[in-house]
């Protein structure tokens, strides 16, 4: 207040005041209270959340691993070639092929893979 009254005055705007001033005071500590409770209940939620982090984290970094060993099967180079002959040869009879059979075969064999080398660099190069 900005005027300080003797303590022997006694009205009842006085009792008013300080009732109010009491009832201020006990109103400021609940605030404080509820103010401590929330910091404590944002930390444990941090912490939760720091965890879940570390634990996503963890969870990514083992599938980007799976991920890269699952590429380097499919894509990766091969330390064995099994050569299976297409399915037509295996149906033709065993007969004796003319030159010029031969050649056509030949030229088709190189024919498809000059494709398949096409496709796999198309594909190559639109992955990156």
């Amino acid at each position: 207040m900005g005027v300080e009254l003797p303590r022997e005055h006694h009205c009842r705007w006085r009792e008013h005041a300080e009732r109010l001033e009491r009832e201020l005071g006990g109103l400021i500590a609940q605030q404080q209270e509820l103010l401590e409770r929330q910091r404590e209940v944002i930390a444990q939620l941090e912490e939760r959340q720091r965890d879940k982090d570390v634990e996503m984290a963890a969870k990514i970094r083992r599938l980007e691993v799976e991920v890269a060993r699952l590429e380097r099967q499919l894509f990766g180079r091969k330390s064995e070639k099994i050569k299976i002959p297409p399915a037509e040869r295996e149906l033709e009879p065993d007969e004796e092929l003319t030159e010029e059979q031969l050649a056509r075969r030949a030229q088709e064999t190189a024919n498809k893979r000059r494709e398949r080398a096409l496709a796999r660099s198309a594909s190559m190069s639109s992955d990156t």
